[in-house]
């Protein structure tokens, strides 16, 4: 057997076949172009298949002129073979395995070296004979398990592939009219740009599905409000109902609806971002606003659109998207009012040091240069020990308030009875109160306390003992100090009060009575952190701290924490 099988002579060749040729190359650039406009991978695997087909035609139709150089129509449509396989892993978007471009350059060399060696026919030809079976089996095996296509068109595919790989071979040891491998051709090229057709309209589907799926999951509003023939909103997304509380068919039924999700005074922005710019790059607004919700709240929303220009610069459309930014407003407002509790803080420390330290401070000098008479140096000796004592309590009150704050303060609750817990705090003040020159009474109905609570002893007393101090401070000589214990039957709450009969406090200065650093008068000598830490640890107890005051006529201030009954299972223990 001689490479003579893949010639033909001129006479033997139809007329028809240069024409056919010519529809394949034809059929390979219109591959090209698909291929640039939709840069698919499979597109550019089969365009080269259909070129090494048409290299084998050319082949057979200068047959004459070519002479042994005409049997390579064997590497072409070896190639042919390998590039339609290639072609079906990349539409199925599966890796090609590498061995069978390696396993082609080889056989390609071999058949080059028989070829200008005159080997035997059969040691040429066989191998490449043997690697187009191969690789039409894998090819149609490819098809079958990786296409997704339905399984009709899988079946029908997968079968011309096989007809195909072993068709043409047999059609060329059979010396068959090559028209007939061209139509065979052509009936392959026009099932493959069907199935490219199928999958290019189920990607689009596809495609379309997931946008979908998107906007209408989205958490944001997205929305399409075209400009031409008329103002309109034509698009938004589901979410504008749970931001804004409106359904979308209000947005549809009304182009002015935007001026409903803002305040009056913001008519004029939001305006200003639905009109649309001819200036290049101005296409774009921003709007950060407070937004009215149809229940009538209203939250932090931030608005951007874009303009959309037609082919002559009109604008045509505005696209945009309205986002709920309440939680990061807030927490921007929270750190500037961090920020500003800090700044205070650090001012009323160094404020609340330099005093005590100024005094101590010039106290020492004095003492140390002789400039106090020894007969005063008693006294200050006594001044420096009170104002370092003074800053030893703003050192452990500011401790203490950070603690609590921070969650780290230790707390040690227990059950305890209320009458006991009265009587131990009624037992710690009268020691508090005595030799003051003021007078102190109970009131308290000791049949009606009763009951248990959840508290810390330590802590509890601390809270009390504060009150005491703070109503024997601001009291004159002869004043009164009056504790009242009670249960709130209606609250289910432990109540105490204290009340003195002192200065009082201004109006004014009610609201910041629990505020760090707040002091009444600067002489009191206290730190103004004593009523935050009492809120602070009554707040730990799951209760509440008031203050009444009128200036003149003395002050109330009054805690309560919850009671505690059997079998609850919730308590300042449990959360703390």
């Amino acid at each position: 057997m001689s490479l003579a099988y893949y010639n033909y002579s001129m006479t033997d060749m139809p007329v028809s076949l240069p024409l056919a040729v010519g529809a394949l190359l034809f059929a390979m650039a219109v591959a090209f172009v698909l291929y640039a406009a939709r840069r698919e991978r499979f597109l550019w695997f089969w365009a080269l298949g259909w070129l090494a087909y048409s290299g084998g035609l050319l082949c057979v139709v200068l047959s004459a002129s070519l002479g042994p150089a005409a049997g390579f129509r064997g590497i072409f449509d070896m190639w042919n073979i390998l590039f339609l396989l290639f072609s079906a892993y990349a539409f199925a978007r599966v890796e090609t395995p590498d061995y069978w471009l390696r396993f082609a350059l080889y056989l390609t060399i071999w058949y080059v070296i028989g070829t200008y060696y005159a080997f035997d026919a059969m040691s040429v030809t066989l191998p490449v004979l043997a690697f187009r079976a191969c690789g039409t089996v894998v090819l149609a095996r490819a098809v079958w398990r990786y296409w997704r296509v339905p399984r009709p068109e899988k079946l029908v595919s997968a079968l011309l592939f096989l007809l195909w790989g072993f068709g043409t071979a047999a059609l060329s040891v059979a010396r068959a009219d090559p028209l007939l491998e061209v139509l065979f051709a052509s009936l392959l090229n026009y099932l493959i740009v069907v199935v490219f057709l199928r999958r290019t309209a189920d990607v689009q589907e596809e495609t379309e599905k997931n946008f979908r799926l998107i906007a209408e999951n989205a958490a944001d509003v997205i929305f399409l409000y075209t400009l031409v023939p008329a103002p309109a909103f034509t698009y938004v997304t589901p979410s504008a109902e749970r931001i804004t509380g409106y359904p979308v068919r209000d947005f549809y039924a009304d182009p002015k609806f935007y001026l409903k999700l803002v305040p009056e005074q913001e008519f004029a922005r939001i305006s200003d971002a639905f009109e649309p710019s001819r200036e290049p790059g101005g296409g774009s607004r921003g709007l950060v606003s407070r937004m009215v919700h149809s229940s009538g709240a209203t939250f932090w929303a931030e608005m951007n659109t874009t303009v959309l220009y037609g082919a002559d610069g009109a604008p045509v459309a505005l696209e945009g998207i309205i986002r709920d930014i309440s939680l990061m407003k807030s927490a921007e407002e929270e750190l500037v009012a961090s920020k500003t509790s800090r700044d205070r803080l650090l001012s009323y420390v160094s404020h609340e040091l330099r005093i005590p330290l100024s005094s101590i401070i010039g106290y020492a000098e004095a003492l140390r240069d002789g400039t106090i008479e020894p007969g005063e140096r008693e006294g200050a000796l006594e001044i420096i020990a009170g104002k370092a004592q003074s800053l030893s309590r703003l050192i452990d009150d500011l401790f203490q308030l950070s603690k609590l704050e921070t969650g780290q303060f230790s707390f040690n609750f227990m059950i305890v009875d209320v009458q006991d817990l009265t009587e131990q705090l009624i037992g710690g003040q009268m020691r508090e109160v005595a030799g003051t020159g003021l007078h102190l009474s109970t009131e308290l109905d000791r049949g009606a306390i009763g009951g248990l609570v959840i508290a810390d002893l330590q802590r509890i007393e601390q809270v009390m003992a504060n009150l005491v101090r703070n109503a024997v401070r601001f009291s004159r000589e002869g004043g009164r100090v009056v504790l009242r214990f009670a249960i709130d039957e209606e609250a289910q709450r432990y109540v105490v009060s204290v009340t003195d009969t002192g200065a009082g406090i201004a109006e004014a200065d009610l609201p910041h009575v629990f505020d760090r650093f707040f002091t009444r008068t600067k002489a009191s000598g206290g730190t103004g952190l004593g009523l935050t830490l009492c809120k602070e640890i009554v707040e730990a107890h799951k209760g509440e701290m008031t203050v009444q005051s009128r200036e003149g006529s003395g002050s109330t201030f009054t805690f309560s924490i919850p009671l505690y009954f059997e079998g609850e299972g919730e308590g300042p223990a449990a959360v703390l």
